[in-house]
């Protein structure tokens, strides 16, 4: 199967930047984290990718790619086995390693303040004169104290002598 023909490349946003790692005296490594927010931002991607030799140098100190830009970028798969010596067993790793860049919010204006805008035009000589603001009065709430009002059905008990002695035997 031919994948020269196949492009891989991510649009997010930068979220971190990693220290430059050298590995030996021939190789160096530069990896860095998008955030790839589709349509559901609640299941955004987060993923890793890796810029080797001279392409760290390229991306980060002569291009400038810092945490919070938007970006496009290109990237190979790469992909390994390894054999764990102790135990035999296979293991397999991938590796995402960017070759090219591009800024999606390089060259655009800052976006416009949300809401409404009210712009004056006024003379250069005389200051703006703020709309009229139409004012009401708040109007403050009644209350009434509720009236006592006799019922008829409803009388007390005429009061019972009471008696704190002995009881008294009939």
């Amino acid at each position: 199967m031919d994948n020269s023909n196949v492009e891989l490349k991510a649009t997010g946003k930068v979220i971190v930047v990693n220290e430059l790692q050298h590995i030996s005296d021939t190789f160096q490594k530069q990896s860095f984290v998008i955030e790839i927010v589709e349509e559901n931002p609640e299941y955004s991607q987060v993923v890793m990718f890796e810029v080797h030799k001279e392409k760290a140098d390229e991306f980060f100190a002569q291009k400038g790619l810092k945490v919070g830009d938007e970006i496009t970028v290109h990237f190979n798969l790469r992909g390994r086995k390894w054999n764990n010596p102790k135990t035999g067993e296979d293991r397999y790793f991938n590796t995402l390693v960017a070759w090219r860049f591009e800024l999606e919010n390089a060259g655009q204006a800052a976006p416009a303040p949300q809401g409404q805008v009210q712009q004056y035009s006024a003379p250069l000589n005389q200051a703006p004169q703020p709309a009229p603001v139409q004012y009401q009065q708040p109007v403050q709430p009644t209350y009434q104290q509720p009236q006592a009002q006799p019922n008829a059905q409803y009388q007390q008990p005429a009061a019972q002598p009471q008696s704190f002695g002995a009881p008294t035997a009939f």
